[in-house]
């Protein structure tokens, strides 16, 4: 389903008025509004109705979630100097807006953790702002090469870049102006895990359920929820909640091929069968590679790489719609802790951002040839010393890994993923994310948020009916690339011709037949070959252990992280190919540049 931008700005000075009007013309062939500024005009094309407040000056409202419950930023947490009470009354959490101020000055505010992005680029002498960056890309079609490498090895992209050339998105959680001086930012509030934590722990404990179970009420309020139910802690959380507040509910989850005893899609039952909720099973192994792609690439290229669950979103969000007026997509996610990982090094640190090693890109070199995967392995190293260096100091390694954790993971891949997986599809809402929950993490010790320890011990204690479940010993619900790339061969090498020349000056001729054979004829198990023979060591003998069943798999896993990092493995090939695989046809799709009239 392909969403309609909410706006598209143009800015500009006298002198390029006529450019003003022909990007006008040619990105949104509707009637703008000209908007007299203190330096320069505006011409504003707008899609929604903005808000009846004249008091706000609120010109465009973004909304990522597709249209989830409205939930006010809570005032004592916010600082935004220069933006009026009355703009600040009117916003809510996940939404992002365009505004004029008193004085005639274009402004931004964009949410607190990345939800509703808005996209800048400056062409022709004037400033042209976006939510939809397919929009943006047809007057940007040429490749970002420092965002490609930075895809290539993550998936994502990074620093605010997008993957077209030019084209960036503001920054989260932050009041971004405009002058004739260009683009000036400053947030309004920071993520600072274990700033200020608190020795009562029980009080801790006890603050956490009540906000959880605040958050929950409040970015649920007179819905009805669909619940992606995976058996593990955080769905699960939220379907106890969910089910104690007589909210109208159903779950379902997602599994590739049938679903099999002690999968996660099993558990995922058997908890919604104990409280009488109703869930359903979707397939995800059912389409093809080439349609997969084009599935993710419909809202354009994006900020991250494909998601295999999109049909399954696709087809829980056309059951909820024949069962319910108002349907809303739920999700776990947080940052209540990760997991126990040895961080002795600035490179253990950068696993801690789930970020993968530069050599990672040295699978793409039937591709890109040696020359230029030694550049983008340069560039991306580059991005890994940037993201250590613009982070805030912390009192301790886990309290900076949170960090990391949150400003990659979650802003720059599971977040945009939710956009475009879900959002396109039904409205969601990520409740634990709510800014509340976020800023109360300052107080939680960083032994508490290891291994989400405290987040485990609060949901058991709560919700002992649902974890008394036995977790689930088999992951189904994540897909086999490789087994999809072999069944796919065919049809991948029907287009591997025109995807040479897609981006331009990047791959080689033959290049994506070179990638392929080479993903074809090795078999890698899960996770990639590891960098270091001493690590490789380790890992067997742990995996050992696990399979001889010699010690609980809870105890062992924080022993193994403490000896070992994933910044140093290595993706599996062939995610990596059909990473290549969607850059290439996304910017196939592209097409070629807007001509502008001078």
């Amino acid at each position: 389903m392909l969403r309609e931008p909410v706006f598209v700005a143009v800015i500009y000075a006298g002198n390029a008025a006529t450019t003003a009007r022909s990007l006008v013309m040619e990105l949104a062939p509707r009637d703008a509004t000209d908007i007299p500024l203190q330096q320069g005009r505006m011409l504003l094309c707008n899609w929604r109705t903005p808000p009846a407040r004249s008091d706000t000056g609120i010109l465009a409202v973004v909304d990522g979630t597709g249209g989830s419950p409205e939930v006010a930023y809570p005032a004592t947490l916010v600082e935004a100097p220069g933006v009026s009470g009355a703009l600040r009354s009117a916003i809510s959490q996940d939404r992002s807006y365009l505004y004029l101020d008193d004085a005639r000055h274009v402004g931004f505010w964009t949410d607190h953790i990345g939800v509703s992005r808005i996209y800048h680029l400056r062409v022709g002498g004037c400033d042209v702002f976006s939510d939809d960056l397919s929009t943006l890309a047809r007057l940007a079609p040429e490749p970002d090469e420092e965002s490609v490498a930075f895809f290539l090895t993550n998936g994502v992209v990074s620093m605010d870049r997008t993957l077209h050339a030019g084209i960036s998105a503001l920054p989260v959680a932050s009041v971004v102006t405009v002058s004739d001086s260009g683009l000036a930012s400053r947030r309004y509030w920071d993520f600072r895990p274990g700033l200020d934590p608190d020795p009562d722990t029980e009080a801790v404990a006890h603050r956490m359920w009540a906000l959880i179970e605040a958050s929950v009420a409040a970015h649920t309020a007179d819905r009805q929820v669909v619940l992606p139910l995976s058996g593990g802690y955080d769905s699960t959380t939220l379907l106890g909640i969910l089910h104690r507040a007589g909210a109208p509910l159903t779950a379902f989850s997602y599994v590739n091929g049938e679903p099999q005893p002690h999968s996660d899609a099993a558990v995922a039952r058997d908890q919604a069968r104990r409280l009488g909720v109703e869930h359903h099973i979707h397939r995800i192994d059912g389409i093809d590679t080439i349609s997969l792609v084009n599935d993710n690439l419909a809202q354009g290229l994006r900020l991250r790489g494909c998601c295999n669950e999109i049909g399954a979103y696709r087809d829980a969000a056309a059951a909820a719609r024949e069962r319910f007026a108002a349907p809303l997509f739920v999700f776990g996610d947080h940052l209540f802790g990760q997991r126990t990982l040895r961080l002795r090094s600035q490179a253990d640190m950068l696993g801690g951002a789930a970020v993968k090693h530069p050599d990672t890109l040295l699978a793409y070199l039937p591709l890109l040839g040696k020359d230029r995967v030694t550049r983008l392995q340069q560039d991306v190293a580059a991005d890994y010393r940037r993201l250590l260096a613009d982070a805030p100091p912390f009192a301790h390694p886990d309290d900076l890994k949170d960090f990391l954790y949150a400003s990659v993971s979650a802003t720059w891949d599971l977040l945009p993923m939710r956009v475009h997986a879900v959002g396109t599809q039904m409205p969601f809402t990520t409740p634990l994310y709510d800014i509340a929950m976020l800023d109360f993490l300052k107080h939680v010790h960083f032994r508490h948020r290891l291994d989400k320890r405290l987040y485990r011990q609060v949901c058991e204690r709560n919700l002992p009916e649902l974890f008394r479940t036995p977790r689930s010993r088999d992951r189904q619900g994540v897909a086999d690339v490789a087994a999809m790339l072999r069944r796919d061969e065919a049809s991948i090498r029907d287009i591997t011709p025109a995807l040479d020349r897609a981006i331009p000056g990047l791959t080689l001729p033959g290049g994506f037949d070179a990638l392929l054979d080479g993903v074809l004829s090795v078999a890698t198990p899960p996770g990639g070959p590891l960098l270091s023979r001493p690590e490789a060591f380790g890992l067997q003998f742990f995996r050992s252990l696990t399979r001889l069943q010699i010690m609980p798999l809870h105890w062992l896993q924080p022993v193994k992280r403490r000896f070992w990092n994933t910044h140093q493995i290595l993706l599996d090939p062939a995610y990596m190919f059909r990473r290549a695989l969607h850059l290439a046809m996304g910017f196939q799709q592209v097409g070629a540049p807007i001509r502008l009239s001078e």
